[in-house]
């Protein structure tokens, strides 16, 4: 019976069985369901199998109960590493001897059902090299045991070694071979192929001196030399020195394109997201200069003009390791090669088209566990298979592959290496985490690892200076040096006229962040008056403080209206500080009018001693410093002119307060004909001509 009438009648067997299988159980069935046994068959072949290296090896399979047939995932190995994965419900499967190559290779098939059992089969596949005799012109490949008829031949003799089939000719030491041509009119290449030691010479019957071979490793110790010889050549004299040699496949070719000894496809990868290919050159017809592999996702017989790889060194024997797939699409692949004759294209390969696949991800499990959170980092996708990623993060159980179906927290960032966190878990727990990555091609997944949170303490918490105290305001601060190993639900500063302070009883200043400085303002409190106040912080399981430190309120705010002008900066309490006139002193006046002598203001950063010093040497002229020096405003007779250090000291109040445009004189000297004056709207000081006219704003300490 063959092949075909077999596959037929299992066929039919199966069908048989499917239909008896789908009809409807009785009642007492369905409702006491019997456990069985998973099994997988090998229906065809029976036995190991041997095949051509360009041959195939079919088989088909059978699942027992019969009713999980369509429901199995059936997974193919060779050799131990994932060969393909069978579509559900499909019987078939083809080895391919070209694929995999000469040689044993361990088939094996293994079912998976719903529930996750499994159960698996196999069989060796032998795979044969089969050499076929390649028809070159005036090739002489000693297929049949025998010299070609007008060969001289002396101390050579028959071997069963060949190099395309099991013989050649064994040539010894002293001993020569003496081969006729026919005419040829231009020059042409004499070429063999040879394996053993010694070295053997080629004369012609134009030379009595040996020509000068190419050689060329083809590997399992035989090499090609190629000589090229004269025209009008009509005798070669192979004469071996010493040692022994075989000589086979003999052949004389004029110049023309090289030639493909090999041509295949070692791997298509699983999903066809890469393929290996590989050729042996055949250069007696000249020496290939460059060689390369061409492909298109269109042309059927893609050029060199299309997507292309290319070698120029390592030409006998190469391989090419390309990603010729666009989604959804078949590749067309050519390798070709060229020498001074031209280019010659290999037969074309289809592969595909490429299949979607979940990308893969690494993740060295790299991460900082805390009592109910934990951040996981370093994760990264290594290969999107021609998908783009579109989600990537971590996922987390109590199971031991947990999905993005449990706990994750999503990364929308499309970096190397990427982290989260994941946050509110119980403590003392034993979790399981794994990186992911989602595509059109699913959902992929890292290694998982384990991870076992700590337990929850209590936080530890620093009670600072208060700052900024003034008349209704201050800044309580605090530092939480521990949290606890716990997420912080609230921290802040708790603030009292007791001397303790208490949560829910007393004023609050709750912040919500992870952050480890605390800072709260305080607003709304009473003048010269005592406040005591403390830092606490609360996690899931404690509320922890620290020590109680207090603060007096000083008389004054800024902008208060008071001390004879608009109060712009306050010295830390809140009792002293500067105030500044509201109004300007007049209209516009010079700085001085002496313009050739130094006063003496150009070091000083006080604006009191320098209005006490420009007065001194300007007195009765109406100039800035005189007219602040001499002002008694509101019952205050210690008005200044501020220097450019103590200016920019005061300048936020003035910007509070809105006194933000104007060219106002300042009492810092630049030289004896400029001082220098400040622009509001600009925020910039230059030296200014002491005799141009500008504005005075006088300011007076308290």
């Amino acid at each position: 019976m063959n092949y075909k009438r077999l596959l037929l009648l299992l066929l039919t067997f199966v069908s048989v069985l499917m239909v008896q299988t789908g009809c409807k159980k009785d009642d007492k069935e369905e409702n006491t369901p019997t456990a069985s046994t998973l099994k997988v068959e090998i229906l065809f072949p029976k036995a190991d199998t041997v095949i051509q290296n360009t041959g195939n090896a079919s088989f088909f399979i059978k699942v027992t109960p019969s009713e999980l047939q369509n429901k199995v995932i059936t997974t193919v190995y060779v050799d131990d590493n994932v060969g393909y994965v069978l579509a559900v419900g499909e019987p078939n499967y083809t080895f391919s001897g070209m694929k995999y190559g000469v040689g044993n290779h361990k088939v094996r098939f293994e079912v998976e059902d719903p529930d996750k059992r499994k159960s698996s089969i196999e069989r060796v596949v032998s795979v044969y090299k089969y050499i076929p005799v390649i028809d070159y012109v005036d090739s002489v490949a000693f297929e049949k045991g025998e010299t070609p008829k007008g060969w001289i031949v002396s101390k050579a003799e028959m071997s069963s070694e060949g190099y395309l089939d099991e013989f050649s000719l064994k040539l010894n030491s002293g001993g020569d071979i003496k081969i006729p041509l026919k005419y040829y009119n231009e020059d042409f290449y004499f070429s063999f192929v040879c394996k053993g030691t010694g070295s053997v010479n080629l004369t012609t019957d134009l030379t009595a001196l040996p020509v000068i071979p190419k050689k060329e490793d083809l590997g399992e110790g035989w090499f090609r030399n190629t000589f090229l010889l004269s025209e009008a050549t009509m005798e070669v004299i192979l004469s071996q020195t010493s040692g022994s040699l075989l000589i086979d496949n003999v052949i004389i070719r004029k110049l023309s394109s090289p030639l493909f000894d090999e041509v295949k496809c070692d791997t298509v990868a699983l999903y066809d997201h890469y393929a290996i290919f590989s050729a042996r050159i055949n250069s007696i017809t000249g020496k290939s200069v460059r060689s390369g592999i061409c492909w298109s996702n269109i042309l059927v017989k893609p050029t060199v003009n299309d997507n292309h790889l290319e070698l120029t060194t390592g030409l006998s024997n190469f391989s090419f390791n390309i990603k010729p797939f666009k989604k959804g699409s078949k590749a067309f692949v050519r390798l070709y090669t060229v020498n001074d004759a031209g280019i010659s294209y290999s037969k074309a390969f289809a592969i595909g088209p490429a299949l979607v696949r979940p990308a893969d991800v690494e993740w060295n499990g790299s991460n900082d566990v805390y009592a109910d959170s934990v951040i996981m980092q370093k994760a990264k996708v290594t290969d999107e298979y021609l998908s783009p990623v579109v989600e990537r993060g971590y996922c987390m159980s109590i199971h031991e592959n947990p999905t993005i179906n449990d706990r994750r927290v999503r990364i929308t960032s499309a970096t190397a290496a990427f982290y989260g966190g994941i946050g509110l878990l119980d403590e003392n727990q034993t979790y399981y985490a794994r990186a992911y990555a989602i595509s059109n091609g699913g959902v992929g997944y890292s290694q998982a690892y384990q991870i076992t949170t700590t337990e929850i303490q209590p936080p530890e918490v620093y009670t600072r200076k208060a700052i900024n105290i003034r008349r209704s305001t201050a800044t309580c601060q605090g530092n939480i040096f521990f949290t606890g190993q716990g997420t912080l639900l609230r921290r802040g500063i708790v603030y009292s006229l007791n001397s303790m302070p208490e949560l829910g009883v007393d004023p609050e200043i709750s912040l919500a962040s992870q952050k480890k400085i605390i800072t709260a303002d305080l607003t709304g409190l009473q003048a010269n008056t005592t406040y005591y106040y403390r830092a606490f912080a609360v996690n899931k399981k404690y509320t922890s403080f620290g020590e109680v430190m207090s603060f007096t309120t000083g008389n004054y705010d800024l902008l208060d209206q008071a001390e004879g002008g608009r109060i712009i900066y306050l010295e830390e309490g809140g009792n002293h500080g500067v105030a500044v006139a509201e109004q300007d002193l007049g209209t516009p006046v010079i700085w001085a009018q002496d313009t050739t002598m130094i006063i003496g203001s150009v070091n000083s950063t006080s604006g009191i001693e320098n209005t006490e010093l420009i007065a001194s040497k300007t007195i009765g002229e109406d100039n800035a410093a005189n007219r602040c020096y001499n002002l008694d405003l509101n019952g205050y007779n210690d008005w200044f002119l501020p220097s450019f250090e103590e200016f920019k000291i005061y300048l936020p109040g003035l910007t509070l307060y809105g006194l933000t445009t104007g060219n106002y004189w300042l009492s810092t000297e630049r030289a004896a004909n400029k001082a220098l004056i400040m622009n509001l709207s600009s925020l910039t000081a230059k030296n200014e001509r002491k005799s141009k006219l500008r504005q005075v704003r006088p300011f007076r300490k308290f």
